[in-house]
């Protein structure tokens, strides 16, 4: 799945409706979004309006959910490092501040 796959089915999952998804994406029309994704969409009905309701078949649906997985869990290791090594600087900055004072001829 492409990074402009990924943001269509973010927009799919959000927006709902075919009209919404088409205004919010970058996207000419309806066909425009099942070339993108390959033909992986279901349409509620044939009228492709404001009331047509668009959901992800399963085989793509899984493949979003598996990718949206893998970006949450490499973002939380990120921020949970960042919090880790923000805590070890500041308690380990007394100790600097009094390494860089001996450093430092008076």
């Amino acid at each position: 799945m492409t990074k402009q796959q990924y943001k269509l089915c973010k927009a799919i999952i959000r927006y709902r409706y075919v009209d919404k998804i088409i205004k919010n994406t970058s996207l000419e029309d309806y066909l425009d979004l099942q070339d993108q994704l390959d033909y992986q969409l279901d349409f509620s009905d044939d009228n492709m309006d404001m009331h047509t309701l668009v959901t992800l078949k399963n085989p793509l649906q899984e493949e979003f959910e598996s990718r949206r997985s893998k970006h949450w869990k490499s973002n939380m290791t990120l921020f949970f490092a960042g919090v880790a090594a923000a805590a070890s600087l500041i308690s380990a900055s007394p100790y600097i501040g009094q390494w860089l004072t001996r450093l430092m001829p008076q």
